[in-house]
């Protein structure tokens, strides 16, 4: 092979490794805006079945207007927003504020295995 050649390749993968990175940015950033959508539908809903504002079947009305509101929008089906009200439930319990103190957990840090690379950034 060519020195060009090879020069080539290494600026094709600086290149691949650009896009990979910023992919990997965009899918961890919409993976945020998920998950906070997830906690704040999970809050408003616990709310309102809590002090019985709403019932089993206010989140299915919920559930089919969201759905006739917004074909294309996914995951609200009706067990899916019993899953938020649990996720948010869960999350933000005085137990679970209690546990995460106790084993001194500031942020969840992903497996080093599922981190990028810092050299990777340009």
């Amino acid at each position: 092979m060519k020195t060009t050649d090879t020069v080539a390749i290494q600026e094709f993968q600086h290149i691949h490794e650009i896009i990979s990175f910023r992919r990997s940015r965009a899918l961890q950033t919409v993976n945020h805006e998920n998950l906070l959508s997830a906690w704040e539908v999970g809050a408003f809903v616990s709310e309102r079945l809590k002090n019985s504002a709403w019932g089993s079947k206010t989140v299915m009305q919920l559930s089919e207007y969201l759905r006739t509101q917004d074909p294309t929008l996914r995951g609200y089906s009706r067990s899916n927003i019993y899953n938020m009200v649990l996720f948010y439930d869960t999350y933000s319990s005085l137990q679970f504020a209690q546990y995460q103190e106790k084993l001194k957990i500031n942020e969840f840090v992903q497996p080093k295995t599922g981190q990028i690379d810092n050299s990777l950034i340009f």
